[in-house]
């Protein structure tokens, strides 16, 4: 992704201190790893010199190429983009709102793509919640929400973009908060003020969140990163700020415990106490940034608190590059007394960002190309992923009629159309769209061009093959997450051990074969812990010495689809043992397999929720689905069910 930065020194500035006049110097101007777009297109163009290469300049070509363009950790967020449309048709704000409105989009389950019909006020007299996958598109209308704000409690994958916030009250309302345990989050082009508590909150373990263009203005309390000294799991906490405008906020431009936060290319001016500040083991990485004063001349603060887990108190780190402190500001910038907190550096999690010297230009764009935009909609035309991704031959089935209404017809049509296509509880699973093609050219186990090369990489990859033959595994091959192994085309093998999706989500594994596993506990996939939005499709599965699919501890939101199962025994387990209450949350969609004399677990299942459709399972040894403690299934009348009842009288007849 454009140029690597990698060979570039990055100084810790702890005794740079820019005091400079009220001229502002330029500094060499480099990119890391940016590629330049085009100005944007909905600022007033006579503030943005030619010299300024702007972040997202395409984002605006159709609706949703939003998805997953964001910069920083939040870099995955994809939101509404495999849902329909939802217009929102009129501005009610109340908790008992109907059809139409924006909390009526926001709660629903499914994924949408939310845009605007009107323009106007949102008054609203409760938190709004916004569920997973959703995109607020404010983009063609002026949509202010005042009275509370919105909260993104335990979900993934939500871009908000182009709001006004105004007029929160009542005792901790935020515009935006992010509490608990929620990630992949993009905030863009947002104007946000005037809130009685904060303007964004990101606590309780929320992660891999990105803030952009945003404009913040008269208020205290502007952005806070991390809880308080007792939730140390707030260890996880990934943020990313980015050509933003703190007009005159007060502090908390913004104040860190725990997290990691790199900010880049924001100008804060005119706060009251200071602009950023490190407690607890945080690191902040900033990198280029304007800071100009007022009467308070210190940018950056540390406050010692203490860890619940630790026995001492401490600050925590500011890394300063590149930064432009004006107007008699000083930055403030000492050595940390928290041995243990680790210098970040960005490029350490994610590739590409774009940066601009710290100048006059930079300063005025700012001004005037932060929050909210007059633009017009851009059309939701359907995104072309991969339009230059080689094609995929079509393998047209011709056996019987029925075949007519089977689904996924058009997965096949594009490399990329798998993706987002899953039927089920696996519909989400992404796996590698946003990545580049990597192609495996050796059938060896380890080193370049091998399997197991792009599946321990961390960044997005869809994963071709350009052979054919057998991978003998030596051990079990970690999947990373945001991995598509897409094996048509070729024809593949996996021996001796299989595959581990370990913590991991957004896997899609689609035409392999598994057969010959030795060793214990050797699953052909084994999926746990904590593992979530995975599709299993069309793969054949026989003879491991343990499972053929494991899904256990908590892992959950999964398609096995179309998939032939041979010559085992214990096919598929889901939901670990009886003492591993947290399988309550684990959901699995089955349909369309062949479970052809395999001996038993089509699947077992403890806890978790699963639907069986349109399977065939004949000649089992032992059964052919097993209920355990709190399980729930659900089968639909159809082909699945048919068969096993005709395969039932079928034995019968063999033993009279």
């Amino acid at each position: 992704m454009g140029n690597s930065h990698s060979h570039r020194k990055h100084r810790n500035s702890l005794s740079q201190n820019n005091n400079s006049s009220s001229s502002i110097a330029t500094p060499p101007h480099y990119r890391y790893g940016a590629h330049h777009y085009p100005k944007q297109q909905h600022c007033n163009r006579t503030m943005v010199s030619s010299k300024i290469s702007l972040p997202y300049g395409r984002v605006d070509t159709t609706l949703r190429e939003l998805a997953a363009k964001a910069e920083g950790f939040g870099r995955f967020a994809i939101g509404g983009l495999h849902g329909p449309l939802y217009h929102v048709t009129n501005l009610a704000g109340f908790f008992h709102d109907g059809p139409g409105s924006l909390r009526d989009a926001c709660r629903r389950k499914e994924p949408l793509w939310i845009v605007f019909e009107v323009s106007g006020t949102i008054h609203l007299s409760s938190y709004l919640n916004v569920s997973s996958y959703k995109t607020i598109d404010g983009r063609g209308q002026r949509i202010k929400l005042t009275g509370k704000g919105l909260r993104l409690k335990e979900c993934e994958h939500v871009i908000v973009c182009n709001l006004e916030f105004e007029g929160g009250r009542g005792p901790d309302v935020d515009a935006i908060q992010i509490k608990p345990n929620s990630k992949h989050i993009w905030i863009d082009r947002c104007t946000l003020s005037d809130f009685e508590d904060g303007l964004i909150d990101i606590t309780r373990e929320s992660t891999d969140i990105t803030i952009s263009r945003c404009h913040f203005s008269k208020h205290d309390k502007t952005i806070l990163i991390g809880a308080d000294p007792s939730h140390v799991g707030d260890r996880c906490i990934r943020v990313t700020i980015h050509h933003c405008f703190f007009d005159g906020t007060r502090q908390r431009h913004p104040r860190v415990r725990f997290a990691k936060v790199h900010l880049y290319n924001n100008y804060t001016r005119n706060w009251g106490i200071y602009a950023a500040c490190a407690s607890v083991e945080s690191q902040i990485f900033s990198q280029h940034n304007i800071y100009e004063a007022g009467q308070k001349k210190v940018a950056f603060k540390y406050l010692s608190e203490k860890a619940a887990d630790k026995g001492a108190e401490a600050s925590g780190r500011i890394i300063s590059e590149g930064d432009l402190f004006i107007n008699g500001t000083q930055s403030g910038l000492i050595a940390s007394n928290n041995l243990e907190c680790n210098n970040f550096h960005p490029r350490e999690h994610y590739p590409a960002w774009t940066v601009e010297p710290p100048s006059h230009d930079l300063k005025q764009v700012l001004q005037h190309c932060t929050g909210w935009q007059s633009m017009a909609r851009p059309l939701d035309q359907t995104v072309e992923h991969g339009a230059h991704d080689e094609a995929v031959p079509i393998y047209p089935f011709q056996t019987h009629s029925i075949v007519a209404s089977l689904p996924y017809a058009r997965v096949d049509s594009s490399l990329r159309a798998l993706a987002g296509s899953a039927e089920g509880f696996g519909h989400s699973a992404i796996g590698g769209l946003r990545g580049p093609l990597y192609h495996v050219t050796t059938l060896a186990d380890d080193g370049p061009g091998s399997l197991r090369d792009a599946c321990r990489r961390k960044d997005p990859l869809w994963i071709v093959f350009q052979v054919s033959g057998t991978i003998h595994l030596s051990t079990f091959l970690s999947v990373s997450s945001y991995k598509t192994i897409d094996g048509r085309g070729r024809r593949i093998k996996l021996t001796g051990k299989g595959l581990r999706l370990k913590e991991c989500e957004h896997v899609i594994i689609c035409n392999l074969e598994f057969e010959g596993g030795r060793g214990p506990d050797s699953d052909a996939i084994q999926i746990k812990p904590n593992s979530k939005h995975i599709w299993i499709d069309r793969c054949s599965l026989s003879d491991f010495d343990d499972g053929l699919i494991d899904i256990t501890r908590e892992s959950t939101d999964i398609t096995i689809s179309r998939c032939h199962f041979s010559k085992h025994n214990k096919t598929i387990l889901i939901g670990a043992d009886p003492s591993h209450v947290g399988d309550r949350c684990i959901r699995v969609t089955i349909h369309h397999c062949f479970f052809d004399e395999t001996r038993q677990r089509h699947p077992r299942v403890r806890f978790a929720n699963i639907h069986l459709y349109n399977n065939y399972s004949r000649n089992w040894g032992i059964y052919a689905v097993c209920a355990s403690v709190e399980s729930q299934g659900r089968r639909r009348w159809h082909l699945s069910i048919f068969l096993k009842r005709q395969q039932t009288r079928e034995k019968k007849q063999v033993a009279a």
